[in-house]
């Protein structure tokens, strides 16, 4: 049979301590279930079940392990003070009590769960999407590259063949064309040889 632990309570404005009289507890061995009415403590072989007079913030209760006993400290639902630790009732309502309290808490803990899954999974889709967004601006940084590089090579291609094509038809330059016999010779060259004639005829002359 389980044993009940002995049980000391105090209280302030905002909060109900719980003193359980358990030495030695260890915290592999402790399991608390809570909720807003309702608070259930084991450590083998100690157990002990609490129908609270009033409603706790089940979700914000803190646990101090000591030598000789457990400390509980159970923030109040509303800040008023409580006649009685304990609610009082017959067997079967403090019953139904108590399931719909139990039942109360692991609904909210399943919509917390269920929070933390949707939450957690919006965040891996963001994620998700932040990682896409920077594949998507790397692959058009590199596109944009590639244009260009392809732009420069049409426009490189382009300045060559104008300037190709504006070579075949320009018209040769005067010292390019063919030259007349004439033009192989200076007018130094012409007169030089105008003298050299006249010395000849002036020798044939005399």
């Amino acid at each position: 049979m389980p044993i009940t632990p002995k049980l000391n309570w105090e209280q302030s404005e905002s909060d109900v301590t719980l003193t359980v009289h358990i030495k030695h507890a260890l915290k592999s061995k402790l399991s608390i279930t809570s909720s807003p009415l309702f608070l259930k403590v084991n450590h083998k072989p100690y157990l002990l079940d609490l129908d609270l007079n009033k409603e706790i913030l089940y979700s914000d209760i803190r646990v101090t392990i000591m030598p000789e006993y457990i400390k509980i400290y159970c923030p109040k639902e509303k800040k008023v003070e409580w006649e009685a630790l304990r609610a009082i009732g017959d067997k079967e309502s403090l019953k139904k009590r108590r399931e719909e309290s139990v039942s109360q808490a692991e609904q909210a803990r399943y919509k917390h769960l269920q929070r933390v899954k949707e939450e957690k999974k919006d965040a891996q889709e963001k994620a998700l999407r932040s990682h896409w967004a920077v594949q998507d601006k790397h692959k058009k940084a590199v596109e944009d590259l590639k244009q260009r590089d392809i732009q420069l090579g049409k426009e490189e291609i382009a300045n060559f063949a104008g300037k190709f094509t504006k070579n075949l038809d320009e018209k040769p330059e005067d010292h390019d064309k063919p030259k007349s016999p004439s033009d192989l010779f200076t007018e130094g060259d012409v007169e030089t040889g105008r003298i050299e004639r006249n010395r000849e005829r002036g020798r044939l002359k005399g």
